[in-house]
């Protein structure tokens, strides 16, 4: 290996060892209150070199954000690959979206926990960059919903609607399974309760949508 090829990967390895020190922080205090100098100490180097990695704490925030999010594109992808039915796959992608949860909860807390609008807001290249990526997981739940129309096995209804509600459905859950660890009352089974969910749901979305009929009469 070249002189050249082995500084890049060095700087590879050291922009890494930034984001995953910064992951804990985020993880175990809130985003407030973790600061840069921290990020510097945690990754055992000095702040200059830290901010020629990142120019602030936000850069490491959106960096982070978009590495869960290609997990997460990534995990529902490959997890609607070899199912043949539109409920298969969205039940699929559902199990994925729990995976994610379970698997890489610090990820899970940044991207939907700590979610910054005003950094997103401050950072516009990055920020759509960001939600064309979550704009293509919403197409393509909304896909699936499409060709679940057209088995017969959904019935009709608007896709991206529909897409938005199970996303929102999903985001509920993991709600609640947060709120079990601090709450006694809540002691369900994870699994249990996505196969519940999925029963609604599948019920749910054979039943052909009444909402054009109610748009009409308003």
């Amino acid at each position: 290996m070249g002189v050249q090829e082995r500084r890049k990967r060095e700087k590879q390895e050291r922009r890494q060892l930034i984001l995953s020190r910064a992951q804990e922080l985020f993880f175990k205090h809130d985003y407030e209150a973790v600061t840069m100098a921290q990020i510097a100490i945690a990754a055992e180097l000095g702040k200059g070199t830290l901010y020629s990695y990142f120019d602030s704490k936000e850069s490491i925030y959106i960096a982070l954000y978009e590495e869960g999010l290609a997990i997460l594109q990534h995990s529902l992808a490959a997890a609607e690959a070899d199912r043949e039915t539109a409920l298969d796959r969205l039940r699929a992608q559902g199990q994925a979206f729990l995976r994610f949860y379970f698997e890489y909860p610090e990820y899970f807390r940044i991207m939907f926990f700590l979610a910054h609008g005003d950094i997103l807001a401050a950072h516009q290249d990055e920020s759509k960059r960001l939600m064309e990526v979550g704009w293509a997981i919403r197409a393509g739940i909304a896909r699936i919903i499409e060709q679940g129309i057209g088995e017969r096995s959904i019935g009709h209804c608007d896709p991206i609607m529909t897409a938005d509600v199970l996303w929102g459905t999903m985001l509920g859950l993991v709600m609640v399974m947060e709120m079990s660890l601090h709450d006694e009352s809540i002691q369900h089974n994870p699994e249990m309760m996505f196969l519940r969910l999925a029963e609604i749901l599948t019920a749910g979305l054979a039943a052909p949508s009444s909402l054009d009929a109610i748009l009409e009469r308003e």
